[in-house]
């Protein structure tokens, strides 16, 4: 890859098959290809669980969260080669504590 090229990557630090911890917001859910989205540095990466299904994060759509999972460049051919990185999650812990809510009466 020449410099030109190297420009174009987003988060070029983040290697195919490593393994990171990120903090960022979930911003979006979509259950039809169970994935979200996860806002870091400003940008929206897609974030897709190790396993199971993305239903059960419903509750921190909008928090702030620390992902733990591992970094796929796999592009539409199988290559890792992809210039945006997606984020493979084992889990997700929730920074931001439940809002106080208080009575009206």
């Amino acid at each position: 890859m020449d410099d030109d090229e190297d420009d174009d990557i987003l988060f070029p630090e983040l290697l195919h098959g490593d393994t990171l911890v990120l903090d960022g917001e979930v911003t979006r859910e979509s259950k039809t290809s169970n994935n979200m989205g996860f806002k870091y540095l400003d940008q929206i990466l897609t974030a897709t669980p190790e396993a199971g299904s993305i239903v059960q994060y419903k509750s921190i759509l909008f928090l702030k969260c620390r992902l733990f999972g591992v970094v796929s460049r796999l592009d539409d051919k199988g290559k890792t080669r992809s210039k945006r990185p997606k984020l493979i999650f084992s889990h997700i812990q929730r920074l931001e504590k439940d809002p106080e809510i208080h009575s009206l009466f």
